[in-house]
């Protein structure tokens, strides 16, 4: 007999929540196509930009579009943030989506992961969260 696995899809990093995936960014890729949480993206960086040897090269690991919507503490204990969450790329939260110096390139939709999925070499995977799940439809945001 197969059950079907019911609740939303996040993305994690370890044990920490890192958002519900398919949670739009209102950001685009540097090819135009909006972002999600939960999308796996390749960061190219910009070298000596806007001059005549500017040159963009991938870095050697992929990482997905997350954001601050959750607080993860020891032994599984979660809380909503209050407002809006930031939107952000696993490893460069700190530059922001939209610097001119990094592009972002999604290598594979949110649509497309799977419960279970998980890249390890990169430090993120896919799982439900009753907890969360129930955190979000209290605060009316399920």
């Amino acid at each position: 007999m197969t059950t079907k696995n019911t609740g939303e899809l996040y993305v994690y990093s370890g044990e920490c929540n890192m958002g519900r995936v398919g949670d739009p960014v209102g950001e685009n890729d540097a090819n135009g196509k909006p972002l999600y949480v939960g999308d796996i993206v390749q960061l190219v960086e910009g070298r000596c930009i806007g001059t005549d040897i500017e040159s963009w090269m991938p870095l050697d690991r992929l990482t997905a579009i997350v954001s601050d919507q959750f607080v993860t503490y020891q032994d599984d204990i979660m809380e909503l943030k209050e407002g809006d969450p930031e939107y952000f790329c696993m490893g460069i939260k700190s530059c922001g989506i939209d610097n001119p110096k990094w592009q972002i390139w999604i290598v594979k939709s949110h649509r497309d992961v799977i419960e279970g999925e998980h890249w390890p070499n990169f430090g993120f995977s896919y799982r439900r969260s009753a907890m969360a799940d129930a955190m979000l439809k209290a605060r009316g945001k399920a």
